[in-house]
């Protein structure tokens, strides 16, 4: 009898110590440390993009696709720009759908106005504002 419970007191501690390390890894591995990011209406972002009124979800797809996607390098799926941070659905005004885009922040200027401008020039874009916040964005004439 004694045997049997030091091997399962030995047994136990074997299985606490391996959870215990898994949980050490796990916290590390979702780098609690990472910058925090605010999200909402009333914060800045650096490009709203605007889409012509008649621009569809198939189009926006393709949008993406041509100027924000990268192929992820195992040939499997696509990732964002690396000198994106992210990209996400904003409300729409006066019924043009619309997406905001953060550069991260050790994206020089010159590579920032250079995706600024193939933005621009892509023929389903309406328009583009900088640095604004999307609740600030009523109307959009050009």
């Amino acid at each position: 009898m004694g045997r049997t419970r030091s091997w399962i007191y030995y047994q136990s501690h074997r299985v606490l110590i391996c959870v215990s390390l898994f949980y050490l890894i796990s916290l590390s591995a979702c780098s609690l440390y990472a910058p925090r990011v605010q999200i909402g209406d009333e914060i800045p972002v650096d490009l709203l993009i605007y889409f012509q009124t008649d621009t569809t979800e198939e189009e926006i797809k393709l949008f993406y696709e041509e100027l924000l996607d990268v192929p992820h390098p195992s040939g499997r799926g696509v990732n964002l720009l690396p000198e994106v941070q992210e990209v996400f659905n904003i409300i729409s005004v006066e019924n043009h759908a619309a997406i905001g885009l953060n550069f991260n922040p050790s994206t020089s200027q010159t590579v920032r106005d250079q995706i600024r401008g193939r933005i621009e020039s892509h023929p389903e874009v309406y328009r583009v504002l900088e640095n604004m916040a999307p609740n600030q964005v009523t109307t959009l004439n050009k």
